[in-house]
């Protein structure tokens, strides 16, 4: 008789639930843990939020923020912040008739270095032409680039958060064409390309544009999809408060005397 062979048990590492702490900008308030199997798996990790969750601020729901573990101490990850951009919901709420949208997508170094993608959005009062539409949009470029040489990125995502620079901004931008908001739609690293002539910035291509536009298209289709059941709900009630009121004046004929 053959003898059985002997089952060998996989041998697996225990995991174990390590936390991870906001940047210092956001309080270092604990924002989640991860099951990894040692801590030095932390460095690295990427975790998307939306602001009014680290917060608690119910006015910053319009904002996401992207970290990424930058160090692990006593088993601990803390983060740094990378990107941040407003939802697609609220920019879609932004533009009414009557007004004109100027936007821009554009890269500069900051005080501290850092290659920087900003994308301002400015929304004007009134219908301007295109000649003034490119004048607003050539001194927010300039103003923002200017502005950034004299700050560090975390000073600047700490004045864009507290709205320092928008208004700041817009005050300047007065002096072009009346303007009724200035927003920053999007402000994030890129990865240094080597030396980079200060004329070549502007030309650099956008590196996730694809992942972006995919990630945009999802928030939109989450959010027709919460909507939908609202949408029906609603219909199916007027049309019940329709059947309703359509018996009520059946009945009502039914019930008065015909007049000779």
């Amino acid at each position: 008789m053959a003898s059985k062979k002997p089952i060998l048990k996989q041998k697996t590492k225990k995991k174990k639930w390590f936390p991870i702490y906001a940047p210092a900008v956001f309080g270092s308030k604990l924002i989640g843990e991860s099951h990894v199997e040692n801590s030095d798996l932390l460095q690295g990790k990427h975790i998307n939020m939306n602001l009014s969750t680290i917060t608690g601020d119910m006015k910053k729901q319009n904002v996401m923020v992207k970290l990424r573990v930058n160090k692990v101490t006593d088993g601990q990850g803390q983060t740094e912040v990378i990107a941040m951009h407003l939802v697609q919901s609220f920019l879609k709420r932004l533009v009414r008739r009557g007004r004109t949208k100027v936007e821009d997508s554009f890269t500069a170094k900051s005080k501290d270095g850092q290659l920087v993608r900003i994308k301002p959005l400015v929304i004007t009062t009134t219908n301007c032409v295109s000649s003034t539409a490119s004048d607003i949009r050539r001194e927010t470029k300039q103003w923002l680039k200017e502005h950034l040489k004299k700050t560090g990125f975390v000073n600047m995502v700490d004045e864009i958060l507290a709205f320092k620079v928008q208004k700041a901004l817009k005050d300047h931008l007065k002096k072009v064409h009346p303007i009724r908001s200035v927003d920053i739609r999007a402000f994030k690293r890129e990865p240094i390309r080597g030396k980079v002539p200060e004329a070549e910035l502007d030309m650099l291509p956008e590196e996730e544009a694809e992942q972006e536009k995919a990630e945009e298209a999802a928030e939109a289709k989450e959010e027709s999809e919460e909507q939908a059941p609202e949408e029906a709900k609603k219909k199916a009630d007027e049309e019940e408060s329709k059947d309703d009121s359509e018996e009520a004046e059946d009945e009502e004929k039914k019930g008065s005397p015909d007049k000779a």
